[in-house]
């Protein structure tokens, strides 16, 4: 689908680099799909790594207290950022709680805020006084001003802290990439981690932090104790290293663990393709690309309540959405994949897919988008 429509987007960021994870992911898919320029408030110690390209500017933020607290770019900075800022017609501003927010509300154009989870119970955990604070003051008005706040499920908009921006919310599902094809068979990826054939592989991709709870799964999984299964556990290192949750297995007692660092592109979908099922143990995802990823490559799915994507999976047979993150819950549905046979698995896994293609392709998710920024603005802006 060609985006046809005459408004220039901005699409405002933090740190627009791979290291930011899903974040970045999201905000070149609304780039992409609304034909936009991003802006980034980045790191001066991230640039040389983040993101670069036509349409691609960063504005450094220097390493003061104020920078690395709170995003605040030097004076000539934030001049070059509005002067930039002034050829556009409509703002998405991502992410919180950092000055770009505060910028975006003084531009006096039509904006769009995009949480990617910072509304979430789970952020209010730590540094809580600080975001109570920036959300009475700061971030009232930003939202006041929104033309809408863009949630990727249900389940994030319900979960805001305190319903905020749930009055002008938008619930968008973020697209999924379609399997991208044969790479290594499935037979050679086995090989390559010593797996024989008839054996199952249940997979874990995620940042190896605590929030995903890589610790948990392979305790998880030692307490099932399946024959015949092999868990699976790629990432990169952050909170803890690929020795360090060798160790936690050896210490458990789980067998049949594989460890390994991070996986991109092509060798990501070959472990998709290898595997039998999709494990997230996850405290918090607001949407899950390599959950929602595993569904497209055809594999049922094991998800905490944490995996906001997983409330709209409720029904559809294509997994297991536990109820509550209780090691017994998601030892049992170990167990359970464990004891399917591949036709069972296949047909969940089928289920899934169909799903994805059905609520999120590119093509829906441009849609959607266009159609709401293309609206006329009903919340003018207010600009107390």
């Amino acid at each position: 689908m060609d985006c046809e429509y005459n408004v220039r987007a901005l699409c405002v960021t933090l740190n627009y680099a791979d290291i930011s994870g899903g974040t970045t992911k999201s905000v070149s898919n609304f780039a992409k799909a609304l034909s936009a320029d991003v802006l980034s408030f980045t790191s001066e110690s991230l640039i040389p790594s983040a993101r670069h390209g036509s349409g691609i500017t960063h504005i450094p933020i220097s390493d003061s207290l104020l920078g690395r607290l709170y995003g605040l770019p030097l004076s000539h900075q934030i001049r070059r950022a509005t002067q930039l800022a002034r050829s556009y017609d409509v703002i998405i501003c991502h992410m919180l709680f950092r000055y770009h927010n505060e910028w975006v509300a003084r531009l006096g154009k039509p904006y769009y805020i995009v949480p990617h989870g910072s509304l979430d119970p789970y952020v209010f955990g730590y540094r809580r006084l600080r975001k109570e604070l920036w959300l009475s003051t700061i971030g009232a008005r930003a939202f006041r001003r929104a033309e809408a706040v863009i949630f990727a499920t249900r389940r994030e908009q319900q979960k805001a802290f305190r319903g905020i921006g749930s009055d002008k919310a938008k619930v968008i599902c973020w697209p999924v990439p379609k399997d991208v094809g044969e790479g290594l068979g499935r037979a050679e990826v086995r090989r390559n981690l010593g797996i024989v054939e008839n054996d199952k592989v249940l997979l874990f991709i995620g940042r190896l932090h605590s929030m995903k709870r890589p610790v948990e799964t392979i305790e998880a999984f030692a307490q099932a104790n399946q024959d015949g299964i092999h868990l699976v556990i790629v990432g990169p290192e952050e909170q803890y290293t690929v020795s360090e949750l060798q160790s936690a297995a050896m210490k458990c007692g789980a067998r049949n663990v594989h460890i390994q660092g991070p996986v991109f592109g092509d060798a990501k979908w070959d472990l998709y393709r290898a595997a039998d099922c999709y494990i997230s143990l996850s405290a918090r995802e607001n949407f899950g690309y390599t959950v929602a990823e595993a569904m497209s490559a055809g594999l049922p799915v094991i998800l905490s309540p944490g995996n906001d994507l997983g409330h709209e999976l409720v029904g559809q047979e294509c997994g297991w959405m536990l109820g509550t993150d209780e090691r017994d819950e998601a030892v049992h549905a170990i167990r359970i994949f464990g004891d399917l046979n591949p036709e069972a698995l296949k047909r969940m896994g089928e289920r899934g897919k169909r799903w994805i293609t059905a609520n999120a392709s590119f093509e829906r998710f441009q849609s959607q988008l266009l159609e709401l920024i293309s609206a006329p603005h009903v919340n003018r802006i207010d600009l107390r």
